[in-house]
């Protein structure tokens, strides 16, 4: 059953309102409004014109979501980020990863497993998924390569490059729209 167009613009408000809201420290409620993201996006969100404005609201919210000290509440949003991103095409997800990409690489090096791994499983299908178009794949491997590079925002953990590196030879290797990509023939 796809949802409505007036329930779901609705239910998004209540979701925006209380990821953003700084009175909101509750994090119980935080963790369901990211796993209502999930449901919308289940029950056909993803196909209604006006969802998709709403996802560039989304990107400061699910930023400080990842932020956030509670494991459940970063898996929460991993697990939101991914759903928009099998959801979304590549065009409306680009912009989202390209704000939330530099948050997840730092949550992989985290040492608290709840945190890295979800961090980890959310940039192998964010970037799979913005690797499905030309613009997507430069972008992606623009901030995977500035976080492992030898640039002012290099990352100096060795761990962290070698996790970065992963993901930019993951990413050369998806087969894209425009060709084969570097893998694919």
């Amino acid at each position: 059953m796809t949802i409505g167009t007036r329930t779901m613009s609705r239910r998004m408000d209540t979701i925006l309102a209380n990821l953003q809201s700084q009175s909101s420290a509750d994090w119980k409620v935080r963790s369901g409004e990211l796993r209502a993201i999930v449901d919308l996006l289940g029950q056909g969100a993803a196909l209604s014109d006006s969802f998709l404005p709403l996802v560039s609201l989304l990107r400061e919210p699910l930023r400080q979501q990842l932020c956030d000290l509670r494991s459940t509440i970063v898996a929460d949003a991993c697990h939101a980020v991914s759903a928009l991103a099998r959801h979304l095409a590549a065009p409306h997800l680009e912009p989202l990863a390209a704000h939330l990409l530099p948050q997840l690489l730092q949550r992989t090096s985290v040492k608290i497993k709840a945190m890295s791994q979800p961090a980890d499983e959310c940039i192998e299908i964010l970037v799979a998924a913005c690797c499905r178009s030309s613009a997507g794949l430069n972008r992606c491997c623009a901030i995977l390569c500035e976080d492992v590079g030898s640039g002012p925002h290099r990352n100096a953990s060795a761990h962290r490059r070698a996790i970065g590196l992963r993901y930019l030879e993951s990413a050369l290797r998806i087969p894209w729209a425009g060709g084969g990509g570097a893998g694919g023939g």
